[in-house]
C-alpha cells in the first residue's frame, strides 16, 4: 500500500527538499474525498494552468463552473513560491488511459501513447497533481525559480515514497482527451528530478532549466512592518486623499494585491492604505477563508505572511 501523504508529511518533505511554500487557509480539509476514492497513490501528474495571473490561484482552489475545486494539490505561480491547496482527492487528472497509468506505476523508462482502448482509471484517486502558472502557448516562459520549485516539489514526493522520477507524468502523457500540458519537455523534467534524487536533499539553488527565462540569484530582502501597516490601515482612510503613514510597506502590499487581481493599477503604488486598499485586503482575507471580524480589511499576521510568501516579502 502507498498511503497518501498527510499534511505533516507534506510540510516535512517539502521543507527537507528546500521548497518555498505557503499554505492556503483550510487546505488540510479541502478535498473531494466525499465523491470518490483517494489512494493508494502511485504517481505524480504535472499540469500548466493555461492562464496567467491572480485568477490562476483562485481557480485552482475554488474550481470552475464546470469543475469544482480543488484542481490540484499544489499551485505554483511565477514567483516560485508553491501554495498548498489540498492534501486529499483533487479534480486534476480526470480519466487516465490504463496503459499509460500502468507504465508510470511500474516506473518504466518509456511510456506508451495513451490509449482509450486500453481502458481507463480514475486518475484523481491515484495521483498527486501540481498546477504551474503558464499560458502553455510555447512562448510564455517558466522562470528559473518556478521551474526549480517544480523539480524540488516532485522530488520531495518521490523521496518520501521511495519512487523514482519515472513515476512522474505530464497530463499529456496520460490523458484520453488530448491534453497538452505541461508545455515543457517531460523527459528533461524527469531527468532534472532524477538528478536531485541522486543526491541528498538540499536547499541549495538548483540548476535552471533550458526553457527558463531568469537566472537564479539573490534578491534584496523586502520586509513589511505589521504594526506600521496596521497603523496605516487605520489612519489613512479617514485622512485626506493620498495620505501616507507607511508608504514603503503599503506599496509592497498594494503591488501584491494588484497581482492577485484585487486592486486596480491606479491604486497599486500610491502608498496610501486608503478605503480602496482596505477593501482589497478584505477580499484577500476572504479568499483565504476568513469571515466576519477576521475579514475587516485590517492586516493580520497570518494573512499578511501568506501574501508575503507568495510575493516575496517578509513580515516583521
Amino acid at each position: 500500500m502507498t498511503a497518501p501523504m498527510t499534511p505533516a508529511q507534506w510540510r516535512a518533505a517539502l521543507t527537507a527538499e528546500g521548497v518555498k511554500f505557503s499554505e492556503h487557509h483550510g487546505w488540510t480539509g479541502h478535498n473531494r474525498n466525499r465523491v470518490g476514492a483517494w489512494g493508494d497513490v502511485h504517481m505524480i501528474l504535472i499540469h500548466h494552468t493555461a492562464g496567467r495571473g491572480p485568477s490562476d490561484g483562485s481557480s485552482v482552489w475554488a474550481g470552475r463552473p464546470d469543475l469544482p475545486g480543488p484542481l490540484a494539490h499544489t499551485y505554483l505561480p511565477k514567483s516560485g513560491v508553491a501554495e498548498l491547496v489540498s492534501s486529499g482527492r483533487a479534480n486534476h487528472a480526470g480519466k487516465m488511459a490504463r496503459n499509460a497509468y500502468e507504465s508510470f506505476k511500474a516506473e518504466k523508462s518509456s511510456h506508451p501513447r495513451p490509449s482509450k482502448a486500453s481502458g481507463t482509471i480514475d486518475g484523481n484517486a491515484v495521483s498527486y497533481g501540481i498546477e504551474i502558472s503558464n499560458l502553455g502557448n510555447g512562448h510564455d516562459p517558466y522562470p528559473a525559480e518556478q521551474y526549480d520549485t517544480a523539480v524540488r516539489w516532485a522530488a520531495a514526493i518521490c523521496r518520501h515514497h521511495g519512487w523514482s522520477a519515472n513515476s512522474i507524468a505530464g497530463h499529456k502523457e496520460t490523458s484520453i482527451e488530448g491534453k497538452v500540458d505541461p508545455s515543457f519537455d517531460m523527459n528533461k523534467f524527469r531527468a532534472d528530478v532524477a538528478a536531485r534524487l541522486a543526491a541528498k536533499p538540499s536547499t541549495s539553488p538548483g540548476k535552471p532549466a533550458g526553457n527558463t527565462s531568469t537566472k537564479p540569484g539573490k534578491t534584496p530582502a523586502k520586509s513589511v512592518d505589521l504594526a506600521k501597516l496596521i497603523k496605516a490601515a487605520k489612519a489613512d482612510p479617514p485622512a485626506a486623499q493620498g495620505h501616507e503613514s507607511y508608504a514603503a510597506g503599503v506599496r509592497l502590499v498594494e503591488a501584491a494585491l494588484r497581482s492577485e487581481g484585487l486592486l486596480a493599477a491606479k491604486y497599486a503604488s500610491d502608498g496610501s492604505f486608503g478605503t480602496t486598499t482596505v477593501a482589497a485586503y478584505r477580499k484577500w482575507q476572504q479568499r483565504l477563508g476568513y469571515a466576519g471580524k477576521d475579514a475587516d480589511g485590517i492586516p493580520g499576521r497570518k494573512s499578511l505572511e501568506s501574501l508575503g510568501k507568495r510575493y516575496g516579502f517578509t513580515v516583521a
